[in-house]
């Protein structure tokens, strides 16, 4: 599964540097720790009592850069959110481009956010809709992970491993500084509320879809 995870980075890494018709977009999305997402954060010595709690959805788009999803206890991580990141990230590439792109290549872990039957019916429904030709949806088997996104979540951890933190503000500008010196762009972006994507998509979706994620039903790649 590797090899094939860096084959599809390759494939659409290539595709955005053809200037003239970029084709292709890859995107890996993953949640990062909480207890790196905590505001005030004291470093490593200290901890605050009442700390306002934040999360933090990553999605790397390769060959493009990193878009940090974050939101507060307003609402919590789940189906609707990771649709929202999906669909966000499709109105850049359109916003950049022009047109949507051909092909979609989507990674996930298995996390009940990314694997539930409302990501696979839109993902689905872009594809009736025309918005994509085709569409691949990767989930990793239990236990794995993607080192890409991993080690973009280890620079986060490293700018406040040992300074303090005080405001939203400043944890926004110290992720974003720290990513100007690496090779990734990365910018984080708010997300305070979202729509109710599942009562949209319930009712389309037909009996027994569900158990692609469940126990021998399991699917960890569909197209």
């Amino acid at each position: 599964e590797r090899l094939r995870y860096n084959a599809r980075c390759a494939e659409a890494i290539e595709s955005n540097n053809n200037l003239l018709r970029p084709t292709i977009m890859s995107l890996i999305i993953d949640g990062m720790d909480q207890n790196h997402c905590k505001v005030p954060y004291l470093g490593g010595q200290s901890t605050f009592k009442s700390p306002l709690t934040q999360h933090i959805t990553g999605v790397k788009e390769h060959g493009v850069g990193l878009t940090l999803f974050r939101n507060f206890n307003n609402m919590t991580k789940g189906a609707d959110l990771t649709i929202y990141c999906v669909l966000k990230k499709l109105e850049s590439f359109k916003s950049r481009h022009g047109y949507y792109p051909e092909k979609l290549l989507l990674q996930v872990d298995g996390g009940s956010e990314n694997a539930n039957q409302y990501l696979l019916t839109l993902l689905e429904l872009l594809v009736v809709k025309r918005c994509c030709r085709d569409v691949y949806y990767t989930r990793l088997p239990a236990g794995h992970t993607h080192e890409d996104i991993d080690a973009a979540f280890a620079v986060i951890w490293s700018c406040f491993c040992t300074d303090p933190c005080e405001t939203l503000q400043n944890y926004k500008n110290r992720i974003e500084d720290d990513f100007r010196m690496t090779s990734l762009h990365a910018i984080i972006e708010d997300v305070l509320v979202i729509p109710n994507y599942q009562v949209l998509l319930g009712p389309c979706i037909t009996k027994g879809f569900a158990r692609m994620h469940k126990e021998i039903n399991t699917q960890h790649q569909c197209c």
